[in-house]
């Protein structure tokens, strides 16, 4: 695998995103059913009444987006010709997303941030666990580090795990399949539980 790596052969050049995969959905494909659940998730929260059945719906469907970005991001970090200039993309964006993604959602400018913040989060823990010179140990406390730091961003701590155990047990389909249910199984119940506390509906987990 390492080989193949540095020859170039997982590269995006080499991999174009309109490639059909064996079985599959292709890059591209992939990339606008996260668009559009995104999209649908946006225009429940600005348009439609909260605990509405159609705002349930647009939720539920929307909450699509935050896995699917993150599978994304993993599939970017090990596809790109250049992993420090996808990362800056990466942080640049999260930046420019900042004030009018806090504003939109809290309708003020604070210490709130977009899901592309968590999205860096994770391509961090990947970068510090793929090329850091420090133990396994360390590593992996930097990667709960970058988990708490992700509880300030849109889908808290989920969208950096999920990156950082996509890319973990990439070459394990069972085991990356598996982990990556259980991350969305733990944010399904915290979200239920958080509804349920809040006297609401919980089909928009």
């Amino acid at each position: 695998m390492e080989d193949m790596r540095r020859c170039g052969a997982f590269r995006q050049v080499d991999m174009p995103y309109n490639i059909v995969r064996q079985n599959g959905l292709n890059r591209n494909q992939i990339k606008y059913i996260a668009v559009a659940a995104m999209l649908l998730d946006h225009l429940a929260s600005a348009y439609m009444p909260m605990g509405s059945v159609a705002w349930e719906v647009m939720r539920f469907f929307g909450r699509i987006a935050g896995p699917v970005m993150a599978y994304m991001v993993t599939e970017g970090y090990i596809n790109t010709s250049n992993r420090v200039k996808y990362g800056l993309r990466l942080l640049i964006f999260a930046v420019i997303s900042w004030i009018p993604y806090t504003y939109f959602e809290l309708g003020l400018i604070t210490y709130s941030y977009s899901v592309i913040y968590t999205l860096f989060l994770g391509y961090l823990a990947v970068w510090i666990w793929d090329r850091a010179p420090f133990p396994d140990s360390a590593k992996l406390v930097f990667t709960g580090l970058l988990c708490y730091f992700g509880t300030w961003g849109d889908w808290g701590c989920y969208n950096v795990m999920w990156v950082f155990f996509l890319y973990v047990f990439r070459d394990d389909p069972r085991a990356k399949w598996i982990s990556f249910s259980l991350i969305g199984l733990a944010n399904l119940i915290e979200t239920m539980y958080l509804y349920h506390a809040a006297g609401m509906h919980v089909l928009s987990a």
